[in-house]
């Protein structure tokens, strides 16, 4: 089932895809006993009780994608999940050239506030410099887990939907602290027994603090949609293929099976650290393989431009780019 959030008279509304050209909204096929679901979030909640046949094309309230795509009238399928996280370098290739790497998923979180809809603009002002794409596939939780096994990963995932992780590297180079080891002297010993050991924090040379609030969270850094496809219509989410074009032109195609950590292992070292909420969204990285490097893809220099990310199973996610001052 394909699900969906986007405003009917103004109001937040869920819907399910009826056919490949129009959706209904969830409250003229609820079969769950009691009022429909006010939100995603309830719903996934309430999923055993929700209806699991898609809706017949004569539904109450029925209406033509196209007039939605039109009118600009998606949500992010999840409008404000609890939080948001990503996996930074998920990608086998990276690895191949790192002097020093992670032998887990190295998990970030940014605000929901970050999230916009399908068809919703991309905007970017001048002082974000550099500014990149980043396909990737999104995990939506289904239930309150913490410290879960690789092996029950994918059964406390709802469904999957499709993540652009916008990215500005000028903003994360700004927000970066580089502390030469030659100065870590005056950070103190700390009681180290041997002095010509590296301090903490100098294991692998300088020490590098760097940021990413404002180079993942700004606001509209995370367009997210337009669909949830629920869990048990896509057997293995480890083998979806992605695809980027701005304004027809592919510019990145691959596949999820080449991220270095499965959805199931991301899931699972995320639940480990942070308790899962229903409604959570998790985007799983960027293989990032295709015609062009991810940065040579400056959305600064696409103004005007339509960005389009497709996922096998799920759909496209598009949103044109807007530099605004």
């Amino acid at each position: 089932m394909k699900l969906a959030s986007y405003l009917v008279d103004g109001h937040p509304t869920i819907g399910i895809k009826v056919d490949d050209a129009t959706i209904a909204p969830l409250s003229s096929v609820w079969t769950g006993g009691g009022p429909a679901p006010r939100d995603m979030i309830e719903l996934i909640e309430s999923w055993p009780a929700a209806p699991q046949d898609t809706p017949r094309s004569g539904a109450d309230g029925a209406e033509p994608i196209e007039r939605i795509d039109t009118e600009s009238r998606w949500l992010p399928p999840v409008p404000r999940p609890s939080k948001m996280m990503g996996v930074a370098a998920n990608n086998k290739a990276i690895f191949e050239l790192a002097s020093f790497a992670p032998d887990h998923p190295a998990i970030f979180s940014y605000p929901p506030s970050a999230l916009t809809g399908h068809r919703r603009p991309i905007e970017l002002r001048t002082e974000y410099g550099l500014t990149h794409p980043e396909p990737e596939l999104g995990v939506v939780i289904g239930r309150r887990t913490k410290r879960i096994t690789v092996d029950e990963a994918l059964d406390a995932v709802f469904g999957y939907t499709i993540v652009d992780d916008v990215t500005s590297p000028t903003l994360k180079s700004g927000d970066t602290l580089v502390i030469p080891r030659s100065s870590s002297s005056s950070l103190g010993t700390g009681g180290r027994v041997d002095p010509d050991a590296p301090p903490p924090g100098f294991e692998h040379g300088d020490m590098q603090l760097t940021y990413h609030a404002r180079s993942k969270g700004t606001d509209t850094f995370a367009p997210c949609g337009p669909w949830i496809v629920t869990r048990d219509e896509i057997e293995d989410p480890n083998a979806l293929a992605v695809t980027l074009t701005i304004d027809d032109e592919l510019c990145m195609e691959d596949n999820t099976g080449n991220l270095m950590y499965s959805v199931a292992e991301v899931i699972a070292h995320a639940s480990s650290y942070f308790t899962l909420e229903p409604g959570d969204i998790i985007h799983v990285g960027t293989a990032g393989r295709g015609k062009y490097r991810l940065r040579d893809l400056d959305y600064q220099q696409r103004d005007r431009s339509e960005r389009t990310i497709t996922i096998d199973a799920i759909g496209s996610l598009v949103n044109p780019i807007r530099c605004v001052g």
